[in-house]
């Protein structure tokens, strides 16, 4: 079988980080998988990953040239007798859907609910173009319940359509110890753009400043003066870490895992989090409610005060973090390579 990756660039997201991480892991246990990878936009750190282990084609599409490049692609698919074509992400999904000759499975995975109303970056346009370009015979994927739910306000799936759960990265592992100490160490991993609502942690930090509370935001992205002028501004215990690859190791070193995100497909930073038995405080959003369960405590996002409430409750009582951790190790084993790979490789021979 050949399988052709198709993404929009292979930056640091958690789209991406899914792509490499099928990748390597397919390569591990289906070495007989010949894999392909196109970017239609520009490549990525994460390229260096699996950059000895599939064939590799960036389009550098833009707006002006995507239809041309869409052309490109198909020859390519043609050429390389690919077998099967798996699009990530809004932009590669529609020239995949331009490309693929009928008699090519095709595959495309929605990785957030764009098409509700509510989605911070939701577009009728892109809906719309999402109508037109639907292909009959297509595989959906989505990452998430709750991204299928948001999904279809706006299309409507019945046939081949499966929601396949992300998975964390291979090296996470139980390792967080419960610490007594007075001091709450909290632990946000994510880039720094709006959608993470990392401004919101923030706000809430400023009522806590008199307890022995500290935030470290492990990510890195556009926001990242915006939001150092605020902490130097405020003097709010918070670090913003942008230079380090999150592990388990680094991970265990916190008391608390925190989001504040407004929308979320299927978080892989919460499920590394609670494979390393992390407790979690999270905002009360449907794709986080749908993973951890009752192994993270969550908080409204209509005012900053519920979260400080929040910090301020666990940080009297750090014992109930205890019982979060055992749930979220015990949740976070059916999210594993093994469940996604046979279900992925089931799709694909469908």
């Amino acid at each position: 079988m050949k399988v052709l990756h198709i993404i929009n660039s292979l930056i640091m997201g958690g789209a991406e980080v899914l792509v490499r991480d099928s990748i390597l892991a397919l390569h591990t246990k289906h070495p007989e998988i010949e894999q392909h990878v196109i970017t239609i936009y520009e490549d990525g750190i994460l390229y260096q990953s699996v950059k000895d282990i599939v064939k590799y084609k960036c389009l550098h599409a833009t707006k002006l040239n995507f239809i041309l490049k869409a052309g490109a692609l198909r020859r390519y698919i043609i050429s390389e007798k690919i077998d099967v074509v798996h699009a990530h992400l809004y932009d590669s999904m529609i020239m995949a859907r331009l490309a693929v000759p009928s008699k090519v499975k095709f595959v495309n995975t929605y990785h957030t609910g764009m098409h509700n109303p509510s989605f911070i970056h939701f577009s009728q346009k892109r809906l719309w173009l999402d109508l037109l370009t639907r292909r009959r015979k297509q595989s959906s994927i989505f990452v998430s319940c709750s991204v299928k739910h948001d999904i279809l306000k706006g299309i409507h799936i019945h046939e081949n359509s499966d929601v396949l759960y992300n998975f964390p990265a291979d090296g996470f592992r139980p390792l967080y110890h419960y610490n007594n100490s007075p001091k709450l160490k909290i632990a946000s991993v994510g880039t720094l753009r709006m959608q993470k609502n990392h401004i919101f942690s923030l706000q809430a930090m400023t009522a806590v400043k008199d307890l022995d509370v500290e935030l470290h935001i492990l990510g890195y992205g556009a926001l990242e003066k915006e939001f150092q002028d605020f902490i130097d501004k405020t003097g709010i215990k918070v670090t913003l870490v942008t230079n380090k690859a999150v592990t388990s190791e680094i991970l265990a070193d916190y008391d608390l895992f925190m989001m504040s995100s407004v929308h979320e497909g299927m978080s892989i930073a919460l499920l590394e989090a609670m494979t390393t038995g992390l407790p979690s405080l999270l905002s009360s959003i449907p794709a986080f409610r749908e993973i951890a369960l009752d192994a993270a405590f969550y908080f409204e996002l209509d005012t900053p005060k519920n979260l400080s409430d929040m910090i301020r409750r666990i940080h009297s009582n750090k014992k109930v973090l205890k019982i979060l951790s055992a749930k979220a190790i015990e949740y976070s084993k059916q999210y594993s390579i093994d469940n996604y790979l046979t279900k992925l490789l089931s799709i694909y021979h469908r």
